[in-house]
């Protein structure tokens, strides 16, 4: 990589060189046996719990990639260790972003992996809230890796979300392509074009084999995108890359602050949500770039006292366990002194449900009515308050596992006495 880093400055000395870096199948090392892992791919389904224990098991043959990541990109912008699924990386050119997400397919690869098989877990996907010009997601699998249809459309369907453009490699053939839908669900949010790029490869001195790769070039302002293939040629014995296809294409707009189910929360929320509290700044980050929530925010272990842990029998909930123990109960009451961050946490548990696919709604105690009567109407508000294109009607239809309310403060709330059951 340093070799093609200083030919290109060589040209430009101004350019500006990221690297970026996302593992395929053969990053993995299946070496060993792999007879536990085997068993764990086979149960696992769209709706399984990544527990650490089955993260630990799947991410093993990656374990080399780590290691090599952590020299080769400082783990910012790449798939890592500490960010094992999804990443995202902004690229500053002005006051222009360009934004890269960057998915780990290769986590249930196998020696004789099949078209069919992949799954990815959706909810790992948390992207940033604040604003882009451009977005490019980046995978080694095509979409029809995937297990149809319970993962591909889902996965498919997040990705015209995501981006503009979507970068795969796998099957190294360069190509692109233009994919329209024409009709199909009702659902505003999921565009109607998107552009796949497919990679070529970089064969090792086999001219009989095809040996090519693409260059992009995005003009941001003017959402277009101008690709070229290069195919390697020989003249009188002299080795040259020859530009053998080119096209322009339009950029079709992404959807900020989307969920999986792709209805977009309203500006002022995710602003809300993304808000620290207080102004904090970096001596390392400019200063028009803020310190978000999600910069800073780690969750907390908690004590679970219930009716069957009391005393010195109180039950701990480490902070990695958090969000899965919060939202398979039923009912949650979370305590603490003043200031000891309980907003912080509703928020990124809002946050957590929101790119899990769920439509939480958060409001606060001392705005909750005194009469249970009212709730529903506050309730019907709060959505129109919280959500770009989701009318209160549409929110009664979900399922209720879709729903979730999250209250703050409700030690503030004005209940009567038949209020707080209906909450509760």
């Amino acid at each position: 990589m340093g070799f093609i880093e200083e030919k290109i400055q060589s040209r430009n000395a101004d350019v500006k060189i990221v690297r970026v870096i996302i593992p395929g199948n053969h990053d993995c090392n299946f070496l060993g046996d792999q007879g536990v892992r085997d068993l764990v791919l086979d149960s696992l389904t769209e709706d399984s719990t990544l527990s650490e224990s089955f993260r630990e098991v799947t991410l093993e043959p990656l374990s080399e990639y780590f290691n090599i990541v952590e020299s080769f990109t400082s783990n910012t912008h790449a798939i890592s260790k500490s960010q094992p699924f999804y990443n995202t990386v902004d690229i500053f050119e002005g006051d222009l972003v360009l934004r890269l997400h960057l998915l780990n397919t290769a986590w249930m690869s196998s020696i004789h992996e099949r078209p069919g098989s992949l799954h990815f877990p959706l909810s790992e996907i948390k992207s940033p809230s604040e604003n882009m010009d451009c977005s490019i997601a980046i995978l080694h699998h095509p979409i029809n890796w995937f297990s149809q249809p319970s993962a591909m459309r889902p996965l498919r369907d997040r990705l015209s979300q995501l981006a503009s453009v979507v970068l795969v490699n796998h099957e190294h053939t360069a190509e692109a392509m233009e994919q329209t839908l024409l009709f199909g669900t009702d659902d505003a949010a999921i565009k109607s074009k998107m552009l796949y790029v497919s990679g070529g490869v970089i064969q090792e001195g086999l001219e009989a084999e095809p040996c090519n790769f693409n260059v992009l070039r995005i003009e941001i302002p003017e959402k277009l995108l101008h690709l070229s293939r290069f195919d390697y040629r020989t003249n009188k014995g002299k080795p040259y890359f020859e530009r053998t296809a080119t096209e322009t294409a339009s950029l079709s707009a992404t959807l900020l602050n989307t969920g999986p189910e792709g209805i977009p929360l309203s500006e002022d929320m995710a602003a809300f949500l993304k808000d620290p509290g207080a102004p904090i700044v970096h001596p390392l980050r400019d200063i028009p770039t803020p310190i978000l929530l999600s910069d800073i925010f780690i969750y907390p272990d908690l004590w679970e006292i219930n009716s069957e842990h009391r005393g010195n029998d109180q039950k701990q909930i480490k902070s990695k366990n958090i969000v899965e123990e919060v939202f398979s109960t039923p009912k949650v009451l979370i305590t603490g002194e003043d200031s000891s961050g309980k907003t912080s946490l509703l928020k990124n548990l809002f946050m957590d449900a929101f790119n899990a696919g769920k439509i939480p709604l958060l409001l606060v105690g001392s705005e909750l009515p005194k009469k249970s009567g009212q709730l529903r109407a506050l309730i019907q508000n709060t959505v129109v308050e919280q959500y770009s294109n989701l009318t209160a009607d549409a929110y009664e239809q979900l399922e209720s596992s879709k729903r979730i309310l999250l209250i703050d403060d409700i030690h503030q709330a004005a209940c009567d006495s038949s209020s707080p059951s209906t909450l509760y």
